[in-house]
């Protein structure tokens, strides 16, 4: 929260709320509490943590190390540190740049933790060898998750929710120190515009993520009107989640993202980047990303084909989902047609998609109370054994992340012709199995779904 406040005590464009809400100098307290118990924290454990304590979070800590920097460049702040707080900030650079994570490829996660690393080197230690190899890493990692089509890879797909995160963070970036940046926040913008919808929302539900959430410090500071223009009347007409709608861990992240947008907006002069939604005909197929998005006469309809091809489509008066193809023991356990491979065959006729697929068990509960006050329980032991929560946090991506052993078969076949789909699907599974209908499925690797659903 320390990068909010320190906006809005420095920054001119809120200096009316600073004026009206600083009583008693409630707000220039605040920035300095949350200076010093942000600087206790990392002091302490060398790092910062999402859920448990001594957990030494790569994420967090490169996402703090960023916000800290930046909130202490807006105060004016780095010239005066303490060399207690110099060195505590040397640490946790330190930190992130040999600690880099290494469970899953998630883009927003390595790009924080870049421009976080970028900032501690471009104001406090310009020639630390060790941060200096950490962004030389870190970048060499997010090029082997790049995709030309626009997009990074998060838990091995493409996700616009998060994407939108990772591009407000490449606005963070110094060029000097990622030469790519510029060209990938180009395409990333053209990209995105692909699920910008007929009903005016964005994102949501398909991808590897299935994020709801659209962080808005890049669209606001998009030099091309007509995705600015998208964006704010968007959030306007409340098509996509605002900080009205969120959860205190989703809140902070993105008021973070919103008040950069306020602070760094520019009036869009570019209209280079046309919207796929305001023609008549279009038709895209990403083959990497696992899209194919078809508008048809004031019709919008996306394919999610790592999903078994499940459908969104979109109107200017609403939406609907399609159910991807679910089976249920007998014991109530819930298999989906998830992890699809496909083949694409695209000639003069159009474009036909064979897709197959085995049928995945899917959580579809939270946490129950048992397993919510084991966890907590657990916490002093997590304090004087942390190789223990290694433990527990492997098991626990076991059973909600990880596909298990899969089951049956499903066939789809996907035919586009003159901007019409049509579809065909099979499927067969033991007789221990029935059939669910409608069943929506999305991802649970997530911390920001289902605000509008």
């Amino acid at each position: 929260m320390i990068y909010s406040i320190a906006c809005i005590n420095y920054k001119e464009v809120f200096k009316e709320i600073y004026v009206k809400h600083n009583k008693e100098n409630i707000l220039d307290k605040s920035f300095e509490a949350l200076k010093r118990g942000t600087f206790n924290e990392l002091q302490k454990y060398g790092s910062s943590h999402e859920a448990f304590p001594q957990e030494q979070s790569f994420c967090v800590t490169g996402t703090l190390l960023h916000d800290l920097i930046s909130a202490l460049s807006i105060s004016n702040q780095i010239s005066s540190l303490s060399e207690k707080e110099t060195k505590i900030l040397k640490n946790t650079s330190e930190f992130v740049a040999t600690n880099i994570e290494s469970h899953a490829n998630i883009g927003n996660h390595l790009l924080a933790s870049l421009a976080g690393l970028i900032k501690f080197s471009k104001y406090l230690e310009t020639d630390n060898k060790i941060v200096l190899k950490g962004i030389l890493d870190i970048s060499e990692k997010l090029e082997k998750i790049w995709h030309e089509e626009g997009w990074l890879e998060e838990y091995g797909g493409a996700d616009i929710g998060y994407l939108s995160l990772s591009l407000q963070y490449l606005f963070e970036i110094d060029e000097a120190y990622f030469p790519n940046r510029n060209s990938w926040i180009n395409s990333i913008m053209k990209f995105t515009t692909n699920f910008f919808h007929l009903d005016g929302s964005i994102g949501n539900n398909y991808g590897s993520r299935g994020s709801s959430l659209i962080y808005p410090a890049a669209f606001l500071q998009s030099d091309e009107k007509n995705i600015f223009n998208f964006y704010i009347e968007s959030f306007e007409r409340k098509k996509i989640p605002n900080h009205n709608d969120l959860d205190d861990s989703n809140f902070v992240p993105f008021i973070n993202s919103l008040i950069t947008g306020l602070v760094k907006a520019r009036e869009p002069k570019s209209e280079q980047i046309a919207l796929p939604i305001h023609k008549e005909k279009y038709i895209k197929l990403f083959k990497d990303a696992g899209f194919l998005i078809v508008i048809n006469n004031n019709s919008q309809k996306i394919l999610d084909l790592n999903m078994s091809g499940q459908e969104a489509h979109f109107t200017e008066s609403g939406s609907f989902r399609t159910g991807v193809f679910t089976i249920q023991k007998s014991n109530n356990k819930i298999f989906c047609a998830l992890n699809s491979k496909f083949s694409i065959i695209e000639n003069d006729s159009g474009i036909t998609i064979s897709l197959f697929s085995k049928f995945y068990e899917v959580n579809t509960k939270p946490l129950n109370t048992k397993e919510l006050i084991g966890s907590r329980l657990l916490i002093p032991f997590f304090k004087l054994f942390p190789s223990m929560l290694k433990i527990v946090k492997n098991i626990a991506v076991k059973k909600f992340f990880l596909l298990g052993k899969p089951v049956g078969e499903y066939k789809k076949v996907i035919e586009v012709f003159d901007y019409e789909i049509s579809l065909e699907e099979a499927a067969s599974y033991p007789n221990s199995f029935k059939k669910v209908d409608k069943f929506i499925h999305h991802p649970i690797k997530m911390a920001s779904q289902n605000y509008l659903n």
